[in-house]
């Protein structure tokens, strides 16, 4: 092909969204036939308590429960038919109906917005596994509440990670065993290093799973052992900050020696090395090798670590509640309210300071290039990612320290003037969060993006592309107002006639009618097509179909 004969940019790029279309046409459609397979195997056509006297380990066919609470129960041989249907191993298949029958029964209004192409099924399955620990009834309650993110196209990583914090809010007491169980689950493992080339000698792994309070102070007490290691007389100035994080936790294997370090007792290497030649030939902790003794414990205090934390909290959780939690921690995900009133109230020598809250509908401004420290803060409070269209690089209020110790953002984005400044000015309403890829192509390479709202972006790209970004995710189309939300309490019989709608077509049978659904919601039909069976009992064959009869097709 010659380069007259090459398409143009933007019929490649028409081509490979409506290629793209027609995957998750396909990814729908599969699910819904999953959902309705399920109902055909609502039943078994033998009895294991039939004959007695077979083993336990060959009787036949049973019902079983693949889903969470409020699931039915199917028959146990679907996945060996629903695996080699979809060319996957029965285990996956199991995976694959529990992840549908969890959606379909437990998360109607999130199940529906998968079949109208709202929510990826990859998203909705994995929130789905992520719910799987909850009732059937505080299940229902957190699809309610991720619906208006659903109704706005929220991205993926803003649904699932407001789904987990929603399930602790759901049923706290159930969030607070997991954590003590989790808490019982703590452990330090070493294990060789051990690459393409065979074992590496000389460093080995250590994994741990730690208290998240404790894995914060120990996070602060390697920053401080490695700032420490930078100034002191080892010459160490130079070495990269991992390296010196990893030394520091080495030397938290001899407490003393840590403590000496970050008090300001250690000697220098020289001095160390005279001093140990000198007095080599007496005995530990005599007065003449006074110098190598441990110092007395009332010498050595406890390190003080700075240690930044940033902690999301809504006013409900002030104010407590059924569905209060301990808030979003930053890097550390959501927390019961217990982790939180453990963190504020053990004795460490963790210091607590509590920040203004930042009002993000009041207008943040300043008259310099740099945007202030509060004005950068509320614009990733505000975007909570990079604006570009689908981007799931995440923003964070917190500074870290880079490889050279400077403190920085740990997200890498840059703070960039929507319109250019001085004409555009420093205030909240003109700027975004950009990767340095992102920030070059709109100033060098014609990509345009207009911030019609404080927000709220509208991009151009030069194959012609238009998308609308704002803090849920990216849409084709401009967003709705604030405040605007859908109706998040659909009837759940128009959930269950879109699944038998969409089934009915797939397979070329004639299609429901909505009206005799919406009537008729115990007819012979609406019995496969309905979400669930009344408290998800298992459903035997309906009483007008002999056994030879195959089930409905929808």
């Amino acid at each position: 092909m010659s380069v007259i004969d090459l398409p143009s940019r933007a019929d490649v790029m028409a081509a490979l969204t409506e290629a793209r279309l027609r995957q998750r046409r396909a990814e729908i459609d599969q699910v819904a036939l999953i959902a309705t397979a399920a109902d055909a195997y609502g039943w078994v056509d033998t009895d294991p308590a039939a004959d007695p006297g077979s083993p336990s380990v060959l009787h036949g066919e049973q019902l079983l429960r693949f889903g969470a609470d409020g699931t039915p129960e199917v028959a146990e041989f679907i996945c060996l038919e629903v695996g080699p249907a979809l060319r996957m191993s029965p285990d996956a298949a199991r995976a694959l109906i529990r992840d549908v029958l969890n959606l379909r029964h437990r998360l109607p209004l999130l199940w529906a917005a998968v079949l109208d192409d709202g929510v990826e099924v990859r998203t909705a399955r994995t929130i789905a596994r992520r719910t799987s620990a909850l009732d059937c009834e505080p299940c229902r309650w957190l699809d309610a509440q991720l619906a208006p993110l659903v109704a706005h196209r929220a991205s993926a990583w803003k649904l699932i990670t407001t789904a987990e914090d929603l399930t602790i809010r759901a049923d706290a007491e159930l969030a607070e065993r997991k954590r003590q169980e989790a808490l019982a689950a703590r452990r330090v493992e070493l294990a060789p290093v051990i690459s393409n080339e065979g074992t590496t000698t000389g460093v080995t792994d250590v994994f741990a799973r730690l208290d998240t309070i404790d894995a914060i102070q120990l996070d602060g007490t390697l920053d401080a052992l490695a700032e420490y290691l930078a100034t002191d007389a080892t010459h160490q100035e130079h070495v990269p900050r991992d390296v010196r994080r990893a030394r520091a936790l080495g030397l938290l294997a001899d407490p003393a020696a840590a403590a000496r370090l970050l008090t300001g007792q250690v000697r220098t290497g020289a001095e160390s090395s005279r001093t140990g030649a000198a007095s080599s030939d007496k005995a530990p902790g005599s007065p003449g090798n006074a110098h190598n003794a441990d110092p007395a414990p009332s010498t050595i205090c406890a390190p003080t670590t700075t240690v930044t934390m940033v902690v999301h909290l809504k006013a409900s959780d002030f104010a407590g509640g059924p569905h209060a939690s301990g808030g979003v921690w930053e890097r550390h995900g959501p927390q019961t309210r217990q982790a939180l009133q453990e963190l504020l109230g053990r004795e460490s020598t963790a210091q607590v300071r509590i920040q203004p809250v930042i009002d993000l509908n009041q207008p943040i401004a300043v008259t310099t290039y740099r945007p202030s420290e509060r004005l950068g803060l509320a614009v990733r409070l505000r975007d909570g990612a990079e604006v570009f269209p689908w981007s799931s690089r995440r923003a964070a209020a917190t500074l870290c320290k880079d490889t050279t110790g400077r403190h920085q953002r740990s997200d890498n984005l840059d703070l960039d003037h929507t319109t250019a400044w001085p004409i555009g000015p420093t205030q909240l309403d003109n700027l975004g969060l950009l990767s340095r890829t992102t920030h070059r192509a709109v100033t060098h390479g014609g990509y345009r993006v207009d911030q019609v709202r404080s927000g709220v972006f509208r991009w151009r790209t030069p194959a012609g592309q238009t998308w609308w970004t704002h803090a849920h995710g990216t849409t084709d189309h401009p967003p709705p107002q604030p405040g605007s939300y859908f109706d998040a309490n659909p009837d759940i019989d128009r959930v269950a006639t879109s699944t038998s709608m969409r089934v009915a077509h797939l397979l070329d049978a004639d299609p429901p009618d909505p009206a005799i659904e919406q009537t008729t919601s115990h007819a012979h039909h609406h019995a496969w097509a309905t979400a669930a069976t009344p408290g998800g009992r298992p459903r035997q064959r309906p009483p007008d179909q002999s056994p030879d009869e195959p089930p409905p097709p929808f």
